[in-house]
């Protein structure tokens, strides 16, 4: 679990059904704890982090902090597709109870998978809630 200095912040599925199943990995794909786990399919079937542009997500990979491997389909992932699940990840920059019930994009800054409060182009993902303190979401998939 990742921090805010000491305390713990509850990054991924906070409620909402789980519907997983496993799907091969594209080559290195680094997941953060820090950060979200939405993946998207790439032209070989295979699941990479969702960046901006990207127009649908296919799931949540229920994945600790790791890089898979250089080749890809060798490493497997189970993902939860329900799209009526809602997880905590960091925002793009400061949060406002404006936020919620609006769509956003996603985008990865450093490494960390974020909600991009600030664009809204694509909307893959629905805000339901937000922290303030912590500039985290509330977010579901958007279809």
């Amino acid at each position: 679990m990742a921090t805010l200095g000491l305390k713990p912040i509850p990054y991924g599925q906070t409620d909402g059904p789980s519907v997983t199943t496993e799907y091969p990995l594209a080559a290195s794909v680094a997941f953060k704890y820090a950060g979200g786990k939405f993946v998207t399919f790439d032209a070989n079937e295979r699941l990479a982090l969702s960046v901006d542009g990207d127009t649908v997500i296919a799931g949540w990979a229920e994945a600790g902090e790791f890089t898979s491997s250089a080749t890809a389909g060798v490493e497997k992932v189970t993902i939860n597709t329900s799209r009526e699940a809602r997880y905590w990840i960091p925002a793009s920059g400061a949060v406002t109870r404006d936020l919620v019930s609006k769509g956003c994009d996603i985008r990865v800054s450093g490494g960390i998978q974020q909600a991009n409060i600030a664009a809204a182009g694509e909307k893959v993902l629905k805000i339901h809630d937000v922290d303030i303190t912590n500039t985290l979401v509330l977010v579901s998939i958007n279809d």
